[in-house]
């Protein structure tokens, strides 16, 4: 199955990570009742999503999906011991961020098997954001956690102007655009100019509802992509790319848990993986997302099929559709749920285009 993440090999855009307006629990038991939710929405998830024999290769799992439960709510609830971290930790007298509350364990109860079992999920969740160490003097929450890296789920940006599923510009060359290519194969070696870069607006806002709230939405992605992907005879290869990305993200009031449309869009810009956030509006609040990514990449890569998989030397691996038309290269992300060949077209989610 194809990996429906966004790869660093096809770069660019960084979501913010689903963070609500903040709200101060009462304490420790706030953060006690946070992690006994948290813990029976994570051990759900982990013991329908995986089998025994994984279960068993993880200490955390527990024997039973009740024990585990009981693993994660004390790993959560007490201090971690010297010199070790855990993923969620609520002791002490946090504060609880019960927008980024709300958004962690709706997020787990959504979240596919596939995205919950890919080594990119932990940089996605929120759940780290919910229990807040208090700042000295005022008693309010600092605003400045969050997990480094990712940030929420990748993507890179869609059309140019009104971010419509398919791109504006052209591949070249006679080849058909951005966005309308399905997985055909062909002579990947060589060096490719990348030139446009498309993403499906409602993968985009499917992704935003999970990490900001169900009715968020995204009318608006612009996006440039510049770089180079050079595949070798040798199969090795490398990259350099620089993206330049805006989301216009609309999120309505009721999901910034009492803010401002400003005042929340500042509180979202305080998280260190987000370069610029800014919201506007009174009951509806439409905030732009602008994201700059420069990057370099190397590792190897096979074939199979129309599919090119990926090990890089950074960012793991992964495989994703590809299709040669003369001198323009398209690498391909599809829908993993929908059928591809004679039975139907796969919905494309994702598309660069290089040219040679």
């Amino acid at each position: 199955m194809r990996n429906s993440r966004l790869v660093k090999l096809v770069g660019g855009v960084v979501l913010a990570a689903g963070l609500g307006g903040f709200s101060c629990g009462s304490g420790t038991s706030a953060g006690t009742q946070f992690c006994n939710d948290y813990a029976a929405a994570f051990c759900q998830k982990l013991y329908a999503c995986t089998t025994a024999d994984q279960r068993g290769s993880n200490p955390f799992a527990g024997s039973s999906e009740g024990q585990c439960e009981q693993i994660w709510s004390a790993s959560c609830a007490n201090p971690p011991a010297s010199g070790e971290t855990v993923d969620v930790n609520c002791s002490g007298g946090v504060h609880v961020n019960t927008a980024a509350k709300s958004m962690c364990l709706s997020g787990l109860a959504s979240v596919s098997c596939d995205d919950f079992n890919s080594p990119y999920y932990a940089d996605a969740s929120v759940c780290t954001q919910v229990c807040q160490q208090p700042t000295t003097g005022t008693g309010g929450t600092t605003g400045t956690g969050g997990t480094s890296g990712t940030g929420g789920t990748s993507g890179t940006g869609g059309a140019t102007g009104t971010g419509g599923t398919t791109g504006t510009g052209g591949a070249g060359g006679g080849a058909t655009g951005c966005g309308t290519v399905e997985p055909c194969g062909g002579s990947l070696a060589g060096s490719w100019t990348l030139t446009t870069e498309c993403l499906d607006k409602g993968e985009l806002t499917a992704a935003v509802q999970a990490q900001f709230c169900p009715q968020a939405t995204v009318s608006v992605v612009q996006n440039t992509i510049s770089g180079n992907a050079t595949f070798n005879s040798n199969m090795t290869f490398t990259l350099q790319q620089n993206v330049n990305a805006a989301l216009t993200i609309n999120i309505p009031i009721s999901c910034t848990s009492g803010l401002s449309c400003a005042a929340y869009g500042a509180y979202v810009a305080t998280y260190d993986y987000i370069p610029s956030f800014q919201c506007a509006g009174s009951t509806a609040c439409v905030c732009t997302e602008v994201v700059s990514n420069d990057e370099t990449d190397s590792g190897t890569y096979t074939l199979s099929g129309t599919d090119v998989n990926i090990v890089s030397s950074s960012s793991g691996t992964a495989s994703m559709g590809y299709c040669v038309q003369g001198s323009t290269l398209h690498l391909i992300t599809v829908d993993p749920s929908m059928s591809t060949g004679p039975g139907g077209q796969a919905t494309i989610v994702k598309d660069i285009v290089g040219q040679k």
